[in-house]
This record gives C-alpha cells, structure tokens and sequence, in this order.
C-alpha cells in the first residue's frame, strides 16, 4: 500500500471519528450522515482503500429511498393534519351558523 494509501484510509477513520463525535454532541443518529468522498487529484489506485471501507452505492441508494419515503410519509401526515384542521373548522362553523338560526 502507497502512502496516499495509507494516509487516505487513516484519514477516513480520522473523519468517522470525528462524524460520530459531532452528532454525539449533537444528539443525532451516526447512520443518518451520509459521506460521500471525492477526488479530482489522486488516481483510482490511491483512493481505492477508501472506496473498500467506505459505504456502498447500493447502500446509499438505500438510505436516499428510505429518506425519500420518509419524507413522504411526513408530508402525509401534514397532509392530513391539515384536512382535518379544515374539517373540525368547517364542522365548528357550521354548528355556529346553526345555533345563530336557532
């Protein structure tokens, strides 16, 4: 192993550790952070131990989707809140205009 080699994968544990300190501090999941690594200047044979320890692309599909119907699901139920909201209102005008006839 080349020390790009070496230094890019310490460096990845370098950068896990310090993920999973921030959201210790944080309060938040260290599996709701996604880390994407990027080169432009070290050719596929330095970065290869990096890709090797880092996490699949199937893996991040994975998380992207269920992030994605998460979102959904969120919306639907804001959704619905707010339809219910409008109903109770209408409900609440109604008996209203009903008492004033009376």
């Amino acid at each position: 192993m080349n020390d790009v080699a070496l230094s890019s994968t310490s460096g990845l544990a370098t950068v896990r550790a310090e993920i999973a300190h921030a959201c210790e501090q944080h309060r938040r999941d260290v599996s709701s952070v996604t880390l994407v690594v990027v080169s432009k200047t070290f050719d596929v044979a330095a970065i290869e131990p990096v890709i090797i320890e880092g996490q699949r692309v199937d893996d991040l599909r994975r998380r992207v989707r269920n992030r994605c119907e998460a979102k959904r699901k969120q919306r639907a139920r804001r959704d619905l809140d707010l339809h219910r909201k409008a109903i109770e209102n209408h409900v609440e005008q109604v008996d209203l205009f009903i008492r004033e006839s009376i």
